[in-house]
């Protein structure tokens, strides 16, 4: 089923305040965007959190894309996939071990959303408790985007 996608000529307020955020973090309105620009409240709270996810965490962004790229993979999300590893692509790996847990983070919460303590131990014991809750809060996010994008539709064009 093909989803409509709203115009960025649409007249309603909401829209209108929903795509200029997009394009205030983004430089456009992607598809997706184009997409929940049907629910245009949600788009904008939506947006905000990505915004928060992209700007106002502590942990390291190459462990935020590791985990989000982990997850499109686990949930066969191409639209996902394909932007951030985009995004990845310029960011230094964490170290293995530190990859090794986030990955193991990414599946387990991408599977059932129960994180094997062992994981959690690992993470929690090299990143502390914010950065652990971070990258919990940024697994579930994109395993939400993943499956919503996923059912949508969106062509493959800049993932948020």
């Amino acid at each position: 089923m093909e989803f409509t996608r709203v115009p960025r000529t649409d007249p309603d307020p909401a829209v209108q305040l929903a795509y200029g955020q997009a394009e205030d973090l983004f430089g456009h309105v992607s598809d997706l965007f184009a997409i929940l620009g049907n629910a245009p409240v949600l788009l904008s709270g939506w947006i905000e959190l990505v915004r928060a996810l992209r700007e106002g965490l502590t942990v390291a962004p190459a462990l935020s894309e590791l985990v989000i790229v982990r997850v499109a993979e686990l949930t066969g999300s191409p639209y996902v996939g394909t932007a951030h590893r985009r995004l990845a692509a310029g960011l230094e790996p964490p170290p293995e071990h530190l990859a090794a847990a986030a990955r193991r983070l990414a599946e387990d919460v991408a599977r059932d959303g129960h994180v094997a303590e062992d994981a959690l131990g690992a993470l929690r014991g090299e990143l502390g408790e914010r950065q652990l809750t971070e990258l919990l809060v940024v697994a579930a996010f994109y395993c939400g985007v993943a499956r919503l994008t996923n059912t949508l539709g969106p062509r493959n064009r800049s993932a948020p």
